[in-house]
């Protein structure tokens, strides 16, 4: 779909429906159920461990359902999901800038930090801060690993349509961009192949900045969980 296309069609008056239906003709709306998710790769987090800010009812788990309650304190800067051999390492950054190592009792299955807000403060390699909705998880990759956010469908295009179009615009363009965003996110997650993630966050896939990349209009705008999918067996052209 192209934005400024739609932004014109827009501001003539055309609903995002209309919007929609122009460029993804031989296709139809389709509501999805209100908790899906998507894995998405933080590609900017690149040390191969996990570090977040320390906040209320910061919590790690393991795919085993097991959980450890991180403890509270002036005394921890940060704390970092690490890869230890075949599973993982906690620790927390003290004042000095050295980590110490936390015995968790989890097991080696994928580790992921959440909070009681539902929302994850990531300390990325260059010192810089991004806050995610969702869980965040360090996945292995060989000795390394991946930092992924699990997060709502509808929290992960909230941080997508501000980066590829202005929420400022009109209503029914940003709307539009929803919907195509949305789509184009459950088509890689049904088929994209990608191991352990359903998609990155760069213009490779499309750009996603989490909870710092936000924005009121964007917030506000079409919130249904909808996709494009053809009519018949018949190729059409979808928003994917």
């Amino acid at each position: 779909m192209s934005q400024y296309g739609a932004y014109g069609a827009a501001r003539k008056g055309l609903s995002w429906k209309q919007i929609l239906a122009f460029y993804y003709r031989g296709t139809q709306l389709k509501t999805m159920p209100a908790g899906t998710k998507i894995k998405v790769w933080i590609s900017s987090d690149n040390d191969s461990t996990l570090r977040v800010l320390p906040a209320s009812g910061l919590t790690v788990r393991d795919t085993a359902g097991h959980r450890y309650a991180v403890p509270t304190g002036t005394a921890y800067r940060s704390w970092r999901i690490s890869r230890r051999g075949t599973g993982y390492r906690l620790s927390y950054r003290t004042g000095s800038g050295s980590y110490v190592t936390k015995s968790t009792g989890l097991s080696t299955g994928t580790w992921s930090f959440s909070t009681r807000s539902k929302i994850v403060k990531v300390v990325l390699p260059n010192g810089s801060v991004r806050s995610y909705r969702g869980s965040v998880a360090l996945i292995k990759r060989g000795s390394g690993g991946r930092t992924i956010n699990d997060v709502l469908l509808e929290d992960y295009v909230k941080g997508v349509v501000p980066a590829e179009m202005p929420t400022s615009w009109a209503a029914d363009a940003v709307r539009a961009q929803a919907v195509a965003a949305r789509s184009y996110a459950v088509r890689l997650r049904d088929f994209g192949g990608y191991s352990g993630f359903d998609i990155c966050d760069t213009t490779a896939c499309q750009v996603y900045g989490g909870l710092t990349r936000e924005t009121r209009n964007g917030i506000s705008m079409e919130n249904r969980v909808i996709r494009a999918t053809p009519r018949s067996s018949k190729r059409a052209t979808t928003p994917w």
